[in-house]
């Protein structure tokens, strides 16, 4: 694509596929490079969470703040999700959960462990 985008520049008057045609004829062959994951453009009617915390990581006592996260990782068998819970109080995992799919019944089995976990 690139080399066509430049020959085009340049004023010769071709198509993609023949630049390509011609570059596999002398022996080249494409190679795509690794893909990069990237955040997804958001969506329209999509609520913003409201930043409750305001920076305030310092909790005085327990229960009273938990924060959680998602993060991807890459296994032999695919994509796993991990999320995760904690305490900001004593700064511990109050549960995690991992599911082959990232949707809201990973984050709520996780929430279920941690409740469960703490008796809250």
């Amino acid at each position: 694509r690139k080399l066509w985008e430049a020959a085009v520049a340049h004023g010769f008057d071709c198509s993609k596929g023949r630049v390509q045609r011609l570059l596999q004829s002398v022996g080249y062959r494409s190679k795509s490079g690794k893909r990069r994951y990237t955040s997804r453009a958001k969506k329209e009617g999509t609520i913003k969470a409201s930043n409750l915390l305001r920076r305030q990581f310092n909790v005085d006592t327990a229960n009273t703040v938990w924060v959680s996260d998602i993060t991807q990782v890459r296994c032999k068998d695919g994509w796993q999700y991990l999320c995760v819970i904690i305490d900001l109080y004593s700064r511990k995992v109050v549960g995690w959960v991992t599911s082959r799919i990232n949707n809201a019944e990973l984050v709520i089995n996780t929430l279920r462990k941690a409740r469960s976990a703490r008796n809250a």
